[in-house]
């Protein structure tokens, strides 16, 4: 990995998890540093939330290797609201199966208080008691 590439991860606060999960390409990551130093904008989560929400909404389903991929990379990352909102916009843009709907109620809770609300209605809406 090249000295260039290194230092717009960690400009941007990225580890390279997200190339090594497909979550963030090379092309992407060139972008969006080319974009961070040209704006005001210089909040590197709202990159890596770009990157997350785009990710989902191209895949519309995800593996379970991939969902444990993506939690890893929100879990580990240092902006837990960030993390938390993209994390619960898996219930929008994934069309999960049963046991990956029951595992994301599970971890999400790690998000804090705030994602009890977002279970219960997510649980509603798939006719869950």
């Amino acid at each position: 990995m090249s000295d260039d590439i290194k230092d717009s991860l960690n400009k941007l606060g990225y580890t390279p998890l997200w190339f090594e999960y497909n979550i963030l390409t090379i092309n992407q990551l060139n972008q969006q540093s080319i974009t961070f130093d040209k704006s005001d904008d210089k909040n590197s989560e709202h990159y890596r939330y770009q990157t997350l929400l785009s990710y989902l909404k191209d895949k519309g389903k995800l593996t379970d290797k991939e969902l444990d991929n993506f939690l890893t990379i929100t879990f580990a990352d240092n902006d837990k609201f960030m993390a938390g909102a993209a994390t619960a916009d898996i219930f929008k843009c994934i069309d999960l199966t049963d046991s990956q709907f029951q595992m994301l109620c599970e971890k999400i809770g790690y998000f804090g208080e705030w994602t009890q609300k977002l279970v219960a209605n997510q649980k509603k809406f798939r006719g869950i008691e």
